[in-house]
């Protein structure tokens, strides 16, 4: 009944008497190399949902290790029973897991729920994706919408893993890049402007006009009699959002023409080289309007991981943190 129990017992040994060998005869009430009940992984693994692995073993009395050997045993036993077979759109989003170009990829279905996760990001992980979809009863012919950030890497493992799947750029990630770009004139333009720091208005010019209060109003005044260059790299990023909130396909597109046109005529170099790459993947951009999804839903479920990861001070072994994923984010069901 949730307390520890001792069961001594007096397992007999056999001897072969052809090779000498002695061994025990399994015991009949307990799972072989397996030291804890299903009562007490039941608790844990519903401990797990929102405590990190000490802590619960402490609540319990037990090792890390026997925490370890629960969470394994019963994530193997759930995603044996996973089925992907219904699954037809997919988020993917990465974080950082150790130093430098360490990253931890994480898909999510149209349900909004992680289903996979692995180590790296780009092309090879949507292979990896693609084999255990199929592992799971999924089809990669059946994904028809996947969305992600404007990495390359994303659209060359689609269009190989996944033919008939269309690839939709983020929002976020799109006004990101030009809100990027406009902060590189800004710098550019720091030491040459006069009458205003542009070192101060940084906040000033990456705000959207509509958010903004009198004070920085006010900036943003000054840097149109100040600095034209920002003044204008400014008004192109505040058309540019606007410009994306379009939800016809085919008016986004010519507004984007519209768009580029005049920053390749006008913009400062850092927007125009934004603007030759919007002109190549127009289409990754205008498919936001037939299928109006984003990566909301995958950063959502990348901060929760995050903060799994900063509640457990950080994991040794990337197969825990995985784990730890699924078991809280995703949709498994276990037996216990």
């Amino acid at each position: 009944m949730g307390d520890q129990c001792m069961i001594i017992a007096r397992i007999p040994k056999l001897l072969c008497t052809y090779c000498r060998r002695k061994m025990m005869v399994p015991f009949p009430l307990a799972e072989p190399r397996v030291s804890f009940t299903r009562m007490l992984a039941r608790s844990v693994m519903s401990g797990l949902k929102h405590d990190s692995r000490t802590t619960v073993a402490q609540s319990y009395g037990i090792s890390t290790d026997v925490v370890d050997g629960i969470l394994d045993k019963q994530m193997k036993l759930a995603l044996c029973e996973q089925d992907l077979s219904g699954v037809s759109g997919v988020y993917v989003d990465e974080l950082q897991f150790g130093h430098g170009h360490d990253y931890v990829s994480i898909f999510i279905d149209q349900n909004h729920k992680a289903i996979f996760a692995c180590r790296g990001h780009g092309k090879d992980v949507l292979e990896r994706f693609s084999d255990h979809l199929m592992l799971q009863g999924g089809d990669p012919l059946n994904i028809r919408i996947f969305s992600a950030d404007m990495s390359g890497a994303y659209e060359a493992g689609i269009k190989r893993w996944f033919p008939n799947a269309r690839l939709v750029w983020d929002r976020f990630h799109l006004v990101k890049a030009i809100n990027d770009a406009v902060n590189d004139v800004r710098k550019r333009l720091v030491h040459r402007a006069r009458g205003v720091r542009l070192a101060q208005v940084k906040y000033v010019v990456l705000r959207k006009k509509d958010n903004m209060d009198e004070q920085q109003l006010g900036r943003l005044a000054e840097i149109r009699l100040t600095c034209p260059e920002l003044a204008l790299a400014f008004d192109m990023k505040e058309a540019f959002c606007n410009i994306i909130m379009t939800r016809d396909p085919e008016k986004m597109a010519l507004r984007l023409l519209d768009w580029t046109l005049w920053v390749m005529d006008e913009g400062p170099k850092e927007l125009v080289r934004k603007a030759e790459r919007i002109v190549m993947k127009m289409d990754l951009i205008t498919n936001w309007g037939i299928h109006q999804v984003s990566n909301s839903v995958s950063e959502g479920i990348n901060k929760k991981a995050q903060d799994t990861r900063r509640q457990a001070y950080g994991y040794r072994n990337a197969q825990n943190f995985f784990q730890m994923i699924l078991l809280r984010q995703g949709r498994l069901k276990y037996r216990f």
